[in-house]
Formats: C-alpha cells, structure tokens, sequence
C-alpha cells in the first residue's frame, strides 16, 4: 500500500463518543491510480502500515473520481476515545498521492465533535 501521510491528527480532550467527519480531495497528480482511498483511524502516530490495520481504521470510503486522477469523498464516524487518545485521517492510493491540493483550498477537512459518554 505504501507510505500513508496523515493529514490531520486530533487528539481527545476527554473520555467520551466523538463523531467524526472527514471530506477531502485525493489526487494522483501525472497518473491514473487504480487504488484511491480515504480513511478515518484511531490511534496511529506514524506514516507507515499502522494504515492497513483493521483494530486501528475506524471508516474507509473510496471517493468518486472529479478527474482520471482526483477524487473527492467523504466519511464519518462515531468513535469511542479516551483522554489523550487520537483520531486521525489518511488516504491511500496505489500511487504518489496529495491529501489536499493547493488548487483547491479549504477542500479537505476533518472535524471532530463530542457528542456524549460512553
């Protein structure tokens, strides 16, 4: 799957349910990808194949295509976090990819709200 940027990262203020929101441009930029992918996760603090793990993705969605290399999606997700604990979003794609594109400013977001005890 490759490296895997995290665009966003937030981490819990206290314990409780939280929803969460993700929208975002993913693009391949010079390439067609076979494989695109955005993803909500709980816990990771890396870049690397914490991505693929299924005990840490919280939602996945493979966004509709705007061009042969650009997608935009969106997901969302009731999680329960602990104090400290982190939700972060991701993408993953099958080639060289940006989560974000200048051209495009204030696309891609992730918003986090507390929504209750657990």
């Amino acid at each position: 799957m490759g490296e895997t940027p995290f665009a966003l990262r937030v981490r819990a203020p206290e314990d409780g349910r939280y929803r969460v929101l993700l929208g975002g441009v993913i693009e391949t930029p010079g390439t067609t990808p076979l494989n695109l992918h955005l993803k909500i996760a709980k816990n990771i603090n890396d870049d690397g194949p914490q991505w693929a793990d299924d005990d840490r993705v919280i939602a996945s969605c493979a966004p509709g295509r705007a061009t042969s290399s650009r997608g935009f999606g969106a997901l969302s997700a009731t999680v329960r976090l602990q104090k400290g604990e982190t939700i972060s979003a991701g993408g993953i794609a099958d080639q060289p990819f940006i989560l974000g594109t200048a051209s495009l400013p204030g696309r891609t977001w992730m918003s986090v709200r507390w929504v209750g005890r657990y």
